[in-house]
């Protein structure tokens, strides 16, 4: 079973399988909503006024925009910072905050590498 390359090693619940493109050339066969997105590995967007998959038959396309900055502390050290925007047509992305989906995300990162 693939997973359409989103999500390394995932596993859909039983019953959950990629379309039969030799019935259905469109692959727009339905699926049950816990199934995810097989056709991009991303997933359908969630209906936060229900909490439920807005339309089980429609996954999100996802964008991605990573931008980054490296300093060199010492020629043994690095420090690297990072900030990345992600967005995606339905509401995907699960905001803690305020415990509803939302369609972008944004992460900041730090880290210091050194090599000896």
């Amino acid at each position: 079973m693939t997973n359409g390359g989103g999500t390394p090693n995932l596993v859909f619940p039983a019953g959950c399988q990629t379309a039969d493109l030799a019935t259905d050339p469109t692959g727009a066969t339905p699926m049950a909503s816990n199934c995810g997105d097989y056709r991009n590995g991303f997933g359908p967007g969630i209906d936060n006024a229900t909490g439920l998959v807005a339309d089980p038959n429609k996954g999100a396309n996802r964008y991605a925009l990573t931008l980054g900055l490296d300093y060199a502390m010492t020629p043994n050290a690095m420090l690297k910072f990072e900030v990345r925007h992600d967005r995606a047509t339905q509401n995907t992305f699960f905001d803690v905050g305020s415990s509803t989906f939302k369609k972008d995300n944004t992460l900041f990162g730090a880290s210091t590498v050194v090599s000896f």
